[in-house]
Protein backbone atom coordinates (compact mmCIF):
# COMPACT_ATOMS: atom_id res chain seq x y z
CA UNK A 1 0.00 0.00 0.00
CA UNK A 2 1.34 3.41 -1.02
CA UNK A 3 1.63 5.64 2.07
CA UNK A 4 3.37 8.57 0.40
CA UNK A 5 2.10 12.09 1.15
CA UNK A 6 3.21 14.24 -1.80
CA UNK A 7 3.00 18.02 -1.78
CA UNK A 8 5.32 19.00 -4.64
CA UNK A 9 5.53 15.58 -6.26
CA UNK A 10 5.37 11.90 -5.38
CA UNK A 11 8.86 11.37 -6.84
CA UNK A 12 10.32 13.21 -3.83
CA UNK A 13 8.77 10.78 -1.32
CA UNK A 14 10.84 7.89 0.02
CA UNK A 15 9.73 4.63 1.60
CA UNK A 16 12.35 4.98 4.34
CA UNK A 17 13.46 7.88 6.61
CA UNK A 18 15.98 10.07 4.79
CA UNK A 19 18.77 12.18 6.27
CA UNK A 20 19.60 15.27 4.21
CA UNK A 21 22.62 17.52 4.79
CA UNK A 22 22.19 21.26 4.23
CA UNK A 23 25.25 23.38 3.60
CA UNK A 24 25.36 27.13 2.99
CA UNK A 25 26.91 28.16 -0.30
CA UNK A 26 30.23 30.05 -0.12
CA UNK A 27 29.46 33.71 0.52
CA UNK A 28 30.29 35.18 -2.88
CA UNK A 29 27.13 37.30 -2.81
CA UNK A 30 24.55 37.76 -0.06
CA UNK A 31 21.46 35.62 -0.52
CA UNK A 32 23.26 32.82 -2.39
CA UNK A 33 21.19 30.09 -0.75
CA UNK A 34 22.24 26.55 0.14
CA UNK A 35 22.89 23.07 -1.24
CA UNK A 36 21.27 19.85 -0.02
CA UNK A 37 23.07 16.50 -0.28
CA UNK A 38 22.54 12.93 0.89
CA UNK A 39 25.00 11.12 3.14
CA UNK A 40 27.02 10.09 0.09
CA UNK A 41 27.42 13.78 -0.82
CA UNK A 42 25.22 13.56 -3.91
CA UNK A 43 23.40 16.83 -4.58
CA UNK A 44 19.65 16.26 -4.31
CA UNK A 45 18.35 19.84 -4.03
CA UNK A 46 19.65 23.39 -4.51
CA UNK A 47 17.99 26.50 -3.06
CA UNK A 48 18.54 29.89 -4.72
CA UNK A 49 18.05 33.05 -2.65
CA UNK A 50 17.55 36.67 -3.62
CA UNK A 51 21.24 37.11 -4.42
CA UNK A 52 20.79 34.77 -7.39
CA UNK A 53 17.15 35.46 -8.26
CA UNK A 54 17.58 39.22 -7.94
CA UNK A 55 14.36 39.78 -5.99
CA UNK A 56 13.74 39.90 -2.24
CA UNK A 57 11.04 37.65 -0.85
CA UNK A 58 11.50 35.04 -3.59
CA UNK A 59 13.12 31.61 -3.35
CA UNK A 60 13.64 28.77 -5.81
CA UNK A 61 14.13 25.07 -5.04
CA UNK A 62 15.78 22.99 -7.78
CA UNK A 63 16.32 19.27 -8.00
CA UNK A 64 19.73 17.60 -8.22
CA UNK A 65 19.80 18.15 -11.99
CA UNK A 66 19.28 21.89 -11.56
CA UNK A 67 15.66 21.88 -12.76
CA UNK A 68 13.25 24.26 -10.91
CA UNK A 69 10.62 22.32 -8.97
CA UNK A 70 9.31 24.79 -6.37
CA UNK A 71 8.95 28.58 -6.46
CA UNK A 72 8.31 30.38 -3.16
CA UNK A 73 7.25 34.00 -2.73
CA UNK A 74 6.44 36.20 0.23
CA UNK A 75 3.00 37.74 -0.11
CA UNK A 76 2.86 41.55 -0.27
CA UNK A 77 0.21 44.23 -0.60
CA UNK A 78 -1.77 46.46 1.75
CA UNK A 79 -3.77 43.63 3.32
CA UNK A 80 -0.59 41.71 4.09
CA UNK A 81 1.08 44.85 5.49
CA UNK A 82 -1.76 45.23 7.99
CA UNK A 83 -1.74 41.55 8.95
CA UNK A 84 -0.09 40.27 12.15
CA UNK A 85 1.53 37.43 10.21
CA UNK A 86 3.73 37.11 7.14
CA UNK A 87 2.50 34.71 4.49
CA UNK A 88 4.62 32.67 2.09
CA UNK A 89 3.20 30.75 -0.87
CA UNK A 90 4.85 27.72 -2.48
CA UNK A 91 4.15 26.87 -6.13
CA UNK A 92 5.15 23.62 -7.79
CA UNK A 93 6.63 23.92 -11.29
CA UNK A 94 5.79 21.26 -13.88
CA UNK A 95 7.73 20.28 -17.00
CA UNK A 96 5.89 22.98 -18.97
CA UNK A 97 6.96 25.67 -16.50
CA UNK A 98 3.43 26.17 -15.13
CA UNK A 99 3.03 27.13 -11.46
CA UNK A 100 0.49 25.58 -9.11
CA UNK A 101 -0.09 26.66 -5.50
CA UNK A 102 0.69 23.68 -3.25
CA UNK A 103 1.19 25.21 0.21
CA UNK A 104 1.24 28.41 2.24
CA UNK A 105 3.15 29.17 5.42
CA UNK A 106 2.39 31.90 7.96
CA UNK A 107 4.75 33.21 10.63
CA UNK A 108 4.27 35.90 13.31
CA UNK A 109 5.59 39.38 12.50
CA UNK A 110 5.90 41.06 15.88
CA UNK A 111 8.41 40.38 18.64
CA UNK A 112 5.52 39.86 21.10
CA UNK A 113 4.27 37.00 18.94
CA UNK A 114 7.61 35.19 18.90
CA UNK A 115 7.15 31.64 20.09
CA UNK A 116 3.74 31.40 18.42
CA UNK A 117 3.53 28.36 16.14
CA UNK A 118 4.43 28.58 12.47
CA UNK A 119 1.74 26.78 10.52
CA UNK A 120 1.52 25.38 7.02
CA UNK A 121 -1.60 24.87 4.92
CA UNK A 122 -1.62 22.46 1.98
CA UNK A 123 -3.47 23.17 -1.26
CA UNK A 124 -5.88 21.73 -2.16
CA UNK A 125 -7.19 21.33 1.39
CA UNK A 126 -6.93 17.86 2.90
CA UNK A 127 -8.41 16.14 5.94
CA UNK A 128 -7.06 18.53 8.60
CA UNK A 129 -9.52 21.18 9.79
CA UNK A 130 -7.42 24.32 10.33
CA UNK A 131 -3.76 23.56 9.48
CA UNK A 132 -1.80 20.66 8.02
CA UNK A 133 1.70 21.06 9.49
CA UNK A 134 3.18 22.98 12.41
CA UNK A 135 6.78 23.94 13.23
CA UNK A 136 7.93 23.98 16.85
CA UNK A 137 11.30 24.60 18.48
CA UNK A 138 14.08 26.90 17.33
CA UNK A 139 15.35 26.86 13.76
CA UNK A 140 18.02 29.42 14.74
CA UNK A 141 19.40 26.87 17.24
CA UNK A 142 18.98 24.03 14.73
CA UNK A 143 16.60 22.29 17.10
CA UNK A 144 13.11 22.21 15.61
CA UNK A 145 10.46 19.73 14.52
CA UNK A 146 7.72 19.67 11.90
CA UNK A 147 4.59 17.74 12.84
CA UNK A 148 1.32 17.08 11.01
CA UNK A 149 -2.14 17.89 12.37
CA UNK A 150 -2.21 14.58 14.29
CA UNK A 151 1.12 15.55 15.97
CA UNK A 152 3.01 12.87 14.09
CA UNK A 153 6.65 13.87 13.46
CA UNK A 154 7.29 14.64 9.80
CA UNK A 155 10.83 16.06 9.91
CA UNK A 156 13.44 17.11 12.47
CA UNK A 157 16.23 19.66 12.15
CA UNK A 158 19.48 19.32 14.07
CA UNK A 159 22.99 20.68 13.82
CA UNK A 160 25.55 18.47 12.13
CA UNK A 161 28.90 17.57 13.63
CA UNK A 162 31.42 15.55 11.62
CA UNK A 163 34.69 13.96 12.63
CA UNK A 164 37.06 11.50 10.90
CA UNK A 165 37.27 8.09 12.47
CA UNK A 166 39.04 4.80 12.85
CA UNK A 167 37.14 1.80 14.19
CA UNK A 168 38.97 1.90 17.53
CA UNK A 169 38.43 5.63 17.82
CA UNK A 170 34.64 5.34 17.34
CA UNK A 171 34.24 2.93 20.24
CA UNK A 172 36.45 5.01 22.52
CA UNK A 173 34.86 8.30 21.48
CA UNK A 174 31.22 7.21 21.80
CA UNK A 175 31.78 5.79 25.28
CA UNK A 176 33.54 8.98 26.38
CA UNK A 177 30.89 11.19 24.81
CA UNK A 178 27.98 9.35 26.46
CA UNK A 179 29.73 9.65 29.83
CA UNK A 180 30.29 13.39 29.34
CA UNK A 181 26.65 13.82 28.32
CA UNK A 182 25.44 12.12 31.49
CA UNK A 183 27.75 14.25 33.64
CA UNK A 184 26.55 17.38 31.86
CA UNK A 185 22.94 16.34 32.30
CA UNK A 186 22.09 16.58 28.61
CA UNK A 187 19.23 14.33 27.62
CA UNK A 188 18.29 15.63 24.17
CA UNK A 189 18.17 12.94 21.47
CA UNK A 190 21.37 12.39 19.51
CA UNK A 191 21.69 10.48 16.26
CA UNK A 192 24.93 8.89 15.16
CA UNK A 193 25.65 7.77 11.58
CA UNK A 194 28.86 6.16 10.34
CA UNK A 195 29.72 6.43 6.64
CA UNK A 196 32.31 3.82 5.72
CA UNK A 197 32.77 5.30 2.23
CA UNK A 198 34.46 8.47 3.46
CA UNK A 199 35.48 7.42 7.00
CA UNK A 200 33.37 10.06 8.75
CA UNK A 201 31.07 9.95 11.76
CA UNK A 202 27.96 12.16 11.56
CA UNK A 203 26.37 13.39 14.77
CA UNK A 204 22.94 15.01 14.60
CA UNK A 205 22.04 17.18 17.60
CA UNK A 206 21.02 20.66 18.73
CA UNK A 207 23.56 23.45 18.29
CA UNK A 208 24.08 23.91 22.05
CA UNK A 209 25.16 20.26 22.19
CA UNK A 210 27.54 20.90 19.27
CA UNK A 211 29.21 23.73 21.18
CA UNK A 212 29.57 21.55 24.28
CA UNK A 213 30.93 18.65 22.26
CA UNK A 214 33.34 20.77 20.22
CA UNK A 215 34.85 22.21 23.38
CA UNK A 216 35.43 18.72 24.77
CA UNK A 217 36.90 17.48 21.50
CA UNK A 218 39.34 20.37 21.19
CA UNK A 219 40.35 20.54 24.85
CA UNK A 220 40.55 16.88 25.76
CA UNK A 221 41.01 14.91 22.54
CA UNK A 222 43.02 17.28 20.35
CA UNK A 223 40.69 16.97 17.35
CA UNK A 224 41.18 19.59 14.64
CA UNK A 225 38.89 18.50 11.77
CA UNK A 226 35.46 19.57 12.96
CA UNK A 227 32.51 20.58 10.81
CA UNK A 228 29.31 21.94 12.31
CA UNK A 229 27.27 24.97 13.25
CA UNK A 230 24.62 27.08 11.55
CA UNK A 231 26.12 26.84 8.07
CA UNK A 232 25.89 23.04 8.05
CA UNK A 233 23.05 21.01 9.51
CA UNK A 234 20.84 17.98 8.99
CA UNK A 235 17.14 17.46 8.43
CA UNK A 236 15.67 13.99 8.77
CA UNK A 237 12.50 13.46 6.72
CA UNK A 238 10.29 10.58 7.78
CA UNK A 239 9.19 7.94 5.29
CA UNK A 240 6.39 8.88 2.92
CA UNK A 241 6.78 12.64 3.23
CA UNK A 242 7.76 14.98 0.42
CA UNK A 243 11.43 15.94 0.74
CA UNK A 244 11.16 18.81 -1.77
CA UNK A 245 8.35 20.31 0.32
CA UNK A 246 10.43 20.02 3.50
CA UNK A 247 13.40 21.70 1.83
CA UNK A 248 11.04 24.47 0.70
CA UNK A 249 10.05 24.98 4.33
CA UNK A 250 13.74 25.05 5.32
CA UNK A 251 14.31 27.76 2.69
CA UNK A 252 11.53 29.92 4.18
CA UNK A 253 12.83 29.45 7.74
CA UNK A 254 16.32 30.33 6.53
CA UNK A 255 14.99 33.56 5.01
CA UNK A 256 12.87 34.46 8.04
CA UNK A 257 15.99 34.23 10.23
CA UNK A 258 18.09 36.33 7.85
CA UNK A 259 20.47 33.58 6.83
CA UNK A 260 21.80 32.25 3.50
CA UNK A 261 18.83 33.16 1.26
CA UNK A 262 18.38 36.73 2.57
CA UNK A 263 20.04 39.74 0.91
Amino acid sequence: MDKSIPVVSKIFCSGTPTMLMIRRRPIVVNGGGFVVTDLSHNIVFVVDGCGILGSKGELMVKDGEGEPILFISKKGGIVQALSTRNKWNGYSIDYQGKNKLVFSLTDPKSCTAQGAPIRIHIEPKRNCKSWDFEISGSFADRDCTIVDCTRKIVAQVCSAYIIPYTSAFVVHYLCRFLLLSLIKGIHKPIQVMINTENNKVYFCMSIDMVHFLAKKMYNRMGMKELIGGKDFYHVEVQSGYDQAFIIGVMAILDNIHGESTRC
